[in-house]
Protein backbone atom coordinates (compact mmCIF):
# COMPACT_ATOMS: atom_id res chain seq x y z
CA UNK A 1 0.00 0.00 0.00
CA UNK A 2 1.21 3.01 -0.99
CA UNK A 3 1.87 5.43 2.19
CA UNK A 4 0.89 9.04 0.66
CA UNK A 5 -2.34 7.43 0.08
CA UNK A 6 -3.32 6.42 4.05
CA UNK A 7 -4.06 10.51 4.50
CA UNK A 8 -6.23 11.03 1.51
CA UNK A 9 -8.19 8.02 3.09
CA UNK A 10 -8.34 9.10 6.16
CA UNK A 11 -9.62 12.18 4.96
CA UNK A 12 -12.49 10.66 3.22
CA UNK A 13 -13.41 8.47 6.20
CA UNK A 14 -13.47 12.00 8.18
CA UNK A 15 -16.25 13.34 5.53
CA UNK A 16 -18.36 10.45 5.43
CA UNK A 17 -18.54 9.86 9.79
CA UNK A 18 -19.31 13.80 9.57
CA UNK A 19 -21.95 13.07 7.04
CA UNK A 20 -23.64 10.39 8.81
CA UNK A 21 -24.09 13.03 11.95
CA UNK A 22 -25.56 15.82 10.01
CA UNK A 23 -28.14 12.92 8.23
CA UNK A 24 -28.71 11.29 11.98
CA UNK A 25 -29.05 14.26 14.66
CA UNK A 26 -28.76 17.83 12.33
CA UNK A 27 -31.25 16.76 10.23
CA UNK A 28 -34.29 15.00 12.27
CA UNK A 29 -33.50 17.96 14.78
CA UNK A 30 -34.05 20.70 11.93
CA UNK A 31 -37.20 18.35 10.83
CA UNK A 32 -38.52 18.29 14.49
CA UNK A 33 -37.70 22.16 14.98
CA UNK A 34 -39.82 22.85 11.93
CA UNK A 35 -43.09 20.98 12.82
CA UNK A 36 -42.50 21.94 16.25
CA UNK A 37 -42.57 25.97 14.99
CA UNK A 38 -38.88 26.08 17.44
CA UNK A 39 -38.05 29.06 15.01
CA UNK A 40 -41.58 30.54 14.96
CA UNK A 41 -44.98 29.99 12.77
CA UNK A 42 -44.34 30.37 9.04
CA UNK A 43 -46.10 32.99 7.16
CA UNK A 44 -48.81 31.40 5.73
CA UNK A 45 -49.77 29.56 8.90
CA UNK A 46 -49.51 32.80 11.16
CA UNK A 47 -52.52 34.62 8.75
CA UNK A 48 -54.05 31.15 8.11
CA UNK A 49 -55.38 31.19 11.88
CA UNK A 50 -55.35 34.81 11.99
CA UNK A 51 -57.87 34.55 9.56
CA UNK A 52 -59.37 31.75 11.15
CA UNK A 53 -61.25 34.02 13.79
CA UNK A 54 -63.07 35.77 11.01
CA UNK A 55 -64.54 32.26 9.47
CA UNK A 56 -68.34 33.68 8.57
CA UNK A 57 -71.00 32.59 11.05
CA UNK A 58 -73.73 31.79 8.11
CA UNK A 59 -72.88 28.78 6.08
CA UNK A 60 -75.25 28.31 3.54
CA UNK A 61 -78.49 27.29 5.20
CA UNK A 62 -76.65 26.99 8.55
CA UNK A 63 -76.36 29.49 11.38
CA UNK A 64 -73.70 30.16 14.33
CA UNK A 65 -75.65 29.53 17.77
CA UNK A 66 -72.66 29.44 19.94
CA UNK A 67 -69.28 29.31 20.71
CA UNK A 68 -67.94 25.67 22.25
CA UNK A 69 -65.99 25.03 25.10
CA UNK A 70 -62.19 26.86 24.29
CA UNK A 71 -59.92 23.91 24.40
CA UNK A 72 -57.04 23.39 26.83
CA UNK A 73 -53.97 25.04 26.21
CA UNK A 74 -52.41 21.59 26.77
CA UNK A 75 -54.08 19.99 24.06
CA UNK A 76 -53.65 23.01 21.75
CA UNK A 77 -49.84 22.61 21.68
CA UNK A 78 -50.61 18.56 21.95
CA UNK A 79 -52.08 19.00 18.57
CA UNK A 80 -49.51 22.03 17.72
CA UNK A 81 -52.73 24.20 16.76
CA UNK A 82 -51.94 27.84 15.65
CA UNK A 83 -55.67 28.33 15.89
CA UNK A 84 -59.25 27.07 15.61
CA UNK A 85 -62.69 27.35 15.68
CA UNK A 86 -65.37 25.65 18.01
CA UNK A 87 -68.45 26.35 17.29
CA UNK A 88 -72.49 24.84 16.69
CA UNK A 89 -74.52 25.74 13.88
CA UNK A 90 -78.31 25.69 13.23
CA UNK A 91 -79.65 24.30 10.03
CA UNK A 92 -82.79 27.41 9.66
CA UNK A 93 -84.75 25.28 7.63
CA UNK A 94 -84.79 21.67 10.11
CA UNK A 95 -83.51 22.73 13.56
CA UNK A 96 -80.75 20.51 13.18
CA UNK A 97 -77.40 21.34 14.90
CA UNK A 98 -73.93 19.71 14.55
CA UNK A 99 -70.81 20.92 16.60
CA UNK A 100 -68.06 22.13 14.45
CA UNK A 101 -64.42 21.91 15.17
CA UNK A 102 -62.02 23.93 12.37
CA UNK A 103 -58.33 23.74 13.18
CA UNK A 104 -54.87 24.82 11.68
CA UNK A 105 -51.50 23.69 12.03
CA UNK A 106 -48.24 22.64 10.29
CA UNK A 107 -48.75 18.91 9.95
CA UNK A 108 -47.03 16.64 12.14
CA UNK A 109 -48.54 16.87 15.19
CA UNK A 110 -51.91 17.56 13.58
CA UNK A 111 -51.69 14.49 12.03
CA UNK A 112 -50.77 12.18 14.69
CA UNK A 113 -54.10 12.48 16.62
CA UNK A 114 -56.64 11.01 15.07
CA UNK A 115 -60.34 11.48 16.50
CA UNK A 116 -60.72 7.59 16.98
CA UNK A 117 -58.12 7.66 20.22
CA UNK A 118 -59.46 11.13 21.16
CA UNK A 119 -63.15 9.91 21.84
CA UNK A 120 -62.07 6.90 22.55
CA UNK A 121 -59.72 8.46 25.92
CA UNK A 122 -63.38 10.00 26.76
CA UNK A 123 -64.67 6.25 27.08
CA UNK A 124 -66.66 7.04 24.10
CA UNK A 125 -67.46 3.35 22.64
CA UNK A 126 -66.72 3.13 18.76
CA UNK A 127 -69.66 1.49 16.89
CA UNK A 128 -68.08 -0.43 14.02
CA UNK A 129 -65.49 0.49 12.22
CA UNK A 130 -64.88 4.41 10.44
CA UNK A 131 -66.44 4.46 6.82
CA UNK A 132 -65.58 6.99 4.05
CA UNK A 133 -68.25 9.83 3.72
CA UNK A 134 -68.69 12.08 0.84
CA UNK A 135 -71.44 15.26 -0.46
CA UNK A 136 -71.90 13.28 -3.66
CA UNK A 137 -70.70 9.95 -5.02
CA UNK A 138 -69.40 12.33 -7.77
CA UNK A 139 -67.48 14.55 -5.29
CA UNK A 140 -63.05 14.90 -5.01
CA UNK A 141 -63.39 15.94 -1.07
CA UNK A 142 -63.39 12.65 0.88
CA UNK A 143 -64.09 12.09 4.58
CA UNK A 144 -64.46 9.87 7.09
CA UNK A 145 -67.06 8.90 9.72
CA UNK A 146 -66.93 7.23 13.53
CA UNK A 147 -69.91 6.03 15.04
CA UNK A 148 -70.20 6.50 18.99
CA UNK A 149 -72.40 5.70 21.91
CA UNK A 150 -71.55 7.97 24.68
CA UNK A 151 -70.73 6.86 28.20
CA UNK A 152 -73.31 8.50 29.94
CA UNK A 153 -76.54 7.48 31.58
CA UNK A 154 -78.62 7.87 28.80
CA UNK A 155 -76.45 6.33 26.18
CA UNK A 156 -76.91 9.13 23.76
CA UNK A 157 -75.12 8.05 20.13
CA UNK A 158 -73.33 10.36 18.09
CA UNK A 159 -71.29 10.74 14.92
CA UNK A 160 -67.66 12.32 13.77
CA UNK A 161 -67.17 13.01 10.52
CA UNK A 162 -62.94 14.18 9.95
CA UNK A 163 -61.06 15.13 7.09
CA UNK A 164 -57.62 16.99 6.19
CA UNK A 165 -56.65 19.65 3.80
CA UNK A 166 -53.40 21.06 2.95
CA UNK A 167 -52.39 24.05 0.22
CA UNK A 168 -53.76 22.90 -3.06
CA UNK A 169 -55.43 19.65 -2.16
CA UNK A 170 -59.15 18.33 -1.67
CA UNK A 171 -60.20 17.21 1.92
CA UNK A 172 -59.19 13.51 2.37
CA UNK A 173 -58.35 11.10 4.88
CA UNK A 174 -55.13 9.19 2.52
CA UNK A 175 -53.93 6.51 4.52
CA UNK A 176 -50.19 7.66 3.78
CA UNK A 177 -51.29 10.83 5.54
CA UNK A 178 -47.72 11.93 6.52
CA UNK A 179 -46.06 11.25 2.94
CA UNK A 180 -49.60 13.38 1.53
CA UNK A 181 -49.43 16.46 3.67
CA UNK A 182 -45.66 16.67 4.59
CA UNK A 183 -44.01 19.28 3.20
CA UNK A 184 -46.80 22.09 3.28
CA UNK A 185 -46.82 25.30 5.35
CA UNK A 186 -50.21 24.50 7.18
CA UNK A 187 -52.76 21.81 7.71
CA UNK A 188 -56.55 22.83 8.08
CA UNK A 189 -58.58 19.70 10.15
CA UNK A 190 -62.06 19.67 9.95
CA UNK A 191 -64.23 17.30 12.86
CA UNK A 192 -68.54 17.79 12.54
CA UNK A 193 -70.29 16.17 15.60
CA UNK A 194 -74.03 14.58 14.71
CA UNK A 195 -75.66 13.49 17.50
CA UNK A 196 -78.02 10.53 16.24
CA UNK A 197 -81.64 11.67 16.95
CA UNK A 198 -83.63 8.06 18.10
CA UNK A 199 -79.99 6.48 18.10
CA UNK A 200 -80.24 6.79 14.12
CA UNK A 201 -76.90 7.12 12.56
CA UNK A 202 -77.78 7.47 9.33
CA UNK A 203 -80.02 10.62 9.76
CA UNK A 204 -76.89 11.73 11.68
CA UNK A 205 -74.67 11.16 8.79
CA UNK A 206 -77.24 12.54 6.68
CA UNK A 207 -77.39 15.16 8.73
CA UNK A 208 -73.53 15.70 8.54
CA UNK A 209 -73.24 15.45 4.78
CA UNK A 210 -75.77 18.40 4.48
CA UNK A 211 -73.85 20.73 6.49
CA UNK A 212 -70.78 19.90 4.42
CA UNK A 213 -72.78 20.22 1.03
CA UNK A 214 -72.54 23.89 2.40
CA UNK A 215 -69.49 24.00 4.42
CA UNK A 216 -67.37 23.20 1.32
CA UNK A 217 -68.05 26.28 -1.09
CA UNK A 218 -68.00 28.56 1.89
CA UNK A 219 -64.70 27.57 2.68
CA UNK A 220 -63.35 27.41 -0.54
CA UNK A 221 -64.49 31.34 -0.99
CA UNK A 222 -63.29 32.06 2.61
CA UNK A 223 -59.67 30.86 1.93
CA UNK A 224 -59.83 32.92 -1.68
CA UNK A 225 -60.84 35.87 0.54
CA UNK A 226 -64.14 36.11 -1.21
CA UNK A 227 -67.52 36.51 0.62
CA UNK A 228 -69.60 33.75 0.75
CA UNK A 229 -73.36 33.99 0.01
CA UNK A 230 -75.77 33.29 2.88
CA UNK A 231 -78.51 30.96 2.11
CA UNK A 232 -82.10 32.43 2.28
CA UNK A 233 -83.19 32.36 6.10
CA UNK A 234 -87.24 32.35 6.33
CA UNK A 235 -86.95 31.34 9.99
CA UNK A 236 -83.77 32.72 11.96
CA UNK A 237 -82.31 30.79 15.02
CA UNK A 238 -79.09 32.96 15.61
Amino acid sequence: MNADSLPAKNSWRIIAALAMVVLFTIVPALVHGYYSNRWGAPADLSAAAERLASFPKTIGKWNYVSDLRELPPAVCEELGLAGYISRDYQNHATGETVSVLLMVGQPGKLLRHEPDVCYANRDNKQEGEAFETKVTPEDANKFRTLRYTSPSATGEKFTVTYGMKAEGSNWDVPYWRRFEFTGGSHLFKLQVLSTAPSASFERSVKTSKAFLSDFLPTFNQWLEGEQPKAAANPTSHS
